[in-house]
């Protein structure tokens, strides 16, 4: 099974802490609690429930990769199926609850801030219900991931048994195929297979938004511009593996064979950088319906995504027929340079050189965003303890300023800190003036 994303001890101690304050509201011994408290009590709740039921959608994934794999080398089962089948319609039933006591615990959370800026003291019942709905949904996905361990243990002997290794188990990863790009492959997936179901549904004209056909339209065509940068990569080294030959002294494929994948990721490039310039005059001609209020071209956005879908399938297929070890695979081109590919719309001028003293890139990305790093206050002025502004700046730094031309920021308060002036010393070497 996953390990816990979550220290257990937190779990613990938070689970404690909920079951004694549920109990006293409910028996009067203590008729209310101070907002801090309540606050902190109902945060703690919502972020333990989001990380044990992010474990348990990674366990019920485990489980049908698991028994998936089981099917294709064993007859199948119907006590097993079955089993499977009620599993899957409790782990449903908690996602619903989940969603259900996480909009409880935000309605809960500003009635306690409303509270504590009129009279200070929340109500008793309500805390004490909401208290107990987060207990009894951590108890339900509790015993809901020792039903999936039982059935992953089960089905990893069985393909023992048959001769075959579990290879889809989440600890065990494929080591060619890093997670990244696995999870990026099944999130295309699965959102292209959502959208062609519409789209083929009668109702199709009447119930799809031409919002969702722009999104997914957008998610494939930025997905296969970054298969593009890929297979050059892929092309790259395999070509270059081949003329000198010395990778084909360290395993068994031989000179002939890493040519072969070299040219295979020559075509699929090719054919993939062809979609492009179709999904793109696709997404216009929605956007384009869209602002005259009229229906658009379903046919042609189906048509679109059923060939991206087709384009990924291929590239997935090959790169896991060929066992291409993804991890030793430097960034992308579209994970280095954003958009400007020469793929990305035609004839670009990615690669052109300027003439003048300046060069302006095709595309200006440009990031707007509150980033509410307040000025020192007194206590009595926050309505938290800690606001986290030195790790929320930092991390803003380090993973996301150098990935933007221009950069707006609201709420960057220089008064009583040092916190204004450390960003600007860390933007200057990125190119910031």
């Amino acid at each position: 099974m996953l390990p816990p994303k979550y220290p257990v001890d937190e779990r613990a101690d938070i689970d404690a802490s909920t079951a004694d304050a549920a109990a006293r509201l409910r028996s009067r011994v203590l008729a209310s609690l101070s907002c801090k408290e309540a606050e902190q009590l109902l945060d703690g709740n919502f972020r333990i429930n989001d990380e044990m039921c992010k474990t348990l959608r990674q366990a019920w994934e485990c489980t049908v990769r698991l028994d998936c794999q089981l099917g294709e080398v064993d007859r199948p089962w119907e006590d097993r199926n079955q089993w499977l089948h009620s599993l899957r319609a409790e782990y449903e039933d908690v996602e619903h609850s989940k969603a259900a006591v996480e909009g409880e615990l935000l309605l809960a959370k500003l009635e306690v801030q409303t509270a504590c800026a009129s009279t200070g003291l929340v109500k008793a019942a309500r805390l004490a219900e909401v208290l107990e709905a987060n207990l009894d949904l951590r108890r339900r996905c509790h015993s809901l991931g020792m039903k999936l361990e039982v059935l992953v243990s089960t089905t990893r002997s069985e393909l023992r048994r048959c001769g075959e290794r579990p290879d889809t188990h989440p600890d065990a990863l494929d080591s060619s195929m890093v997670k990244r790009w696995r999870v990026e492959f099944e999130a295309a997936r699965d959102a292209n297979t959502k959208v062609l179901r519409a789209l083929r549904h009668p109702d199709a004209a009447e119930s799809l938004p031409a919002s969702a056909l722009e999104e997914v339209i957008d998610q494939d065509w930025r997905f296969l511009l970054e298969l593009v940068g890929l297979f050059e990569k892929v092309k790259a080294q395999y070509s270059e593996q081949a003329e000198t030959g010395k990778e084909a002294e360290e395993d068994d494929m031989g000179v002939e064979a890493r040519a072969c994948v070299a040219a295979g990721a020559e075509n699929l490039r090719i054919k993939i950088e062809e979609r492009l310039p179709a999904l793109l005059e696709c997404k216009l001609l929605v956007q384009e319906a869209a602002a005259r209020g009229v229906q658009p071209d379903l046919d042609l956005a189906e048509k679109n995504i059923a060939a991206a879908q087709e384009s990924q399938a291929g590239a997935w297929k090959f790169l896991t027929g060929h066992n291409i070890d993804l991890s030793k695979i430097v960034a992308t081109k579209f994970a280095e340079e954003m958009l400007p590919h020469p793929a990305a719309f035609g004839t670009a001028t990615a690669d052109a050189a300027a003439d003048g003293e300046h060069y302006y890139p095709p595309v200006i990305r440009m990031l707007t965003y509150n980033i509410f790093i307040r000025a020192p206050a007194p206590g009595f002025a926050h309505n938290t303890g800690d606001d986290r502004k030195d790790e929320r700046l930092t991390r803003f730094a380090e993973r996301h300023l150098g990935c933007y031309d221009v950069v707006c920021l609201q709420e960057m308060f220089g008064a009583f800190s040092q916190r204004r002036e450390w960003l600007f010393g860390v933007a200057g070497p990125l190119g910031f003036h």
